[in-house]
């Protein structure tokens, strides 16, 4: 299974920082100093059902190994969300899923991260985009609604 292109190390132009509203890809090798400014972001999407599935260590170093992606969407003075992302190769296509997405002032970072992550997925050879939420994310970012995800707990 191919590995996703990583992000740069470092953006042109020295590190980023959230005092001039830069948006973007972390790459693995800072997740981990970046962790305590988007953990409540993640922990917050995770609670609508992800954590049913994974702990806060997994999705860390999972974004820390290279197998998801962390992205920021920086205001003038603080980080205002954190998503995670990954690519999926099934048999016919891949695509890139958003599985969290945790912020405050969508209007002000979403179309510019979502251009952002839909350019990395098709530079990873993603023909479309992937996501579970609530309906009103279908509005939002220009999703189509394919029907609900359904889930039933099996008994041992």
């Amino acid at each position: 299974m191919k590995k996703p292109r990583p992000f740069p190390a470092r953006p042109a132009g020295g590190e980023r920082r959230c005092s001039i509203s830069a948006h973007g890809g972390v790459h693995p090798a800072h997740v981990a100093a970046l962790w305590p400014q988007v953990r409540d972001f993640v922990l917050s999407a995770m609670r609508l059902g992800y954590d049913e599935f994974y702990g806060e260590d997994d999705i860390r170093d999972a974004c820390s190994a290279g197998a998801m992606q962390l992205w920021v969407a920086c205001g003038e003075t603080a980080i205002e969300a954190a998503i995670v992302s990954r690519i999926v190769r099934y048999p016919k296509r891949s695509v890139c899923q958003v599985p969290l997405i945790g912020g405050r002032r969508m209007r002000h970072w979403l179309p510019a991260m979502q251009t952002m992550i839909e350019s990395y997925a098709r530079e990873n050879g993603c023909t479309h985009m992937e996501g579970a939420g609530r309906l009103g994310w279908c509005r939002a970012a220009g999703y189509r609604n394919i029907g609900p995800v359904l889930m039933k707990e099996l008994s041992s």
